[in-house]
């Protein structure tokens, strides 16, 4: 497992110019959540970030096989959120990222180790790591053009630098 880095080490763009388009798709699920689903989101058009694929369906397959994911990412290790991770970074051939600290349970939750690791303020393809504590020890967001990307977030807003930017949080 290779580490991740400092701010920048994953990509080059900034938020603010990055291509950050976000897709959106829900999937069924075994959670808690009273729709039986979570979100998975597909993050860029030029790179591409998959985050939180919490099992396969054929929407998704047809969408990651279209757009080619180039990384892998989940906003934390619930089990509701990283049940595909490791038949998606097999096919695809994209870099898997886990929180540096949580390398093991990653693996652990997810079938596969990480290529590399990130900290908040690290750079994953298109988007921007922001810290979520709270839900789970592991929690992050990915910060886009167009919002924060996150898991089961606490809160429906995620303060972003000096600006408040809308969050997409990961159960439908």
């Amino acid at each position: 497992m290779a580490g991740g880095g400092g701010a920048g080490a994953a990509g080059a763009a900034a938020t603010s110019g990055a291509d950050t388009h976000v897709d959106r798709f829900s999937v069924p699920v075994e959670t808690r959540a009273p729709t039986g689903a979570t979100n998975a989101y597909v993050v860029g058009t030029r790179e591409t970030l998959l985050v939180d694929p919490a099992a396969r369906t054929d929407t998704l397959d047809t969408v990651v096989r279209e757009k080619v994911a180039d990384h892998v990412a989940v906003t934390h290790t619930h089990p509701d959120h990283v049940g595909a991770v490791a038949d998606y970074a097999a096919e695809t051939g994209a870099t898997v990222w886990a929180l540096r600290g949580y390398a093991d349970r990653f693996a652990d939750a997810t079938g596969v180790a990480p290529d590399r690791t990130f900290v908040p303020g690290d750079r994953v393809g298109p988007a921007t790591v922001v810290d979520l504590p709270g839900h789970a020890p592991d929690g992050v967001g990915f910060e886009t053009g167009n919002g924060v990307v996150c898991g089961d977030a606490p809160s429906p807003r995620v303060a972003s630098s000096s600006r408040r930017r809308r969050a997409t949080c990961g159960r439908t």
